[in-house]
């Protein structure tokens, strides 16, 4: 799972942004199913897309 995630920022990093704008990323992790994960990031991208900004959401769980 880490290592997912660190190949996620390596990849966001090793590319030029077109614009002078940051962008970022940000991942929710946990080894146990049921600690509310989705839960989380769904809520987190809906109040970021509110302010304006652009979501991307991503569920990288190949078990299922």
């Amino acid at each position: 799972m880490i290592g997912q995630a660190a190949r996620v920022f390596e990849l966001a990093i090793s590319k030029p942004s077109v614009n002078k704008k940051s962008n970022k990323i940000y991942t929710v992790t946990s080894v146990k199913g049921g600690t509310g994960k989705t839960f989380l990031a769904v809520n987190c991208a809906h109040a970021l897309s509110r302010r304006g900004k652009k979501v991307l959401l991503i569920d990288m769980d190949l078990n299922l």
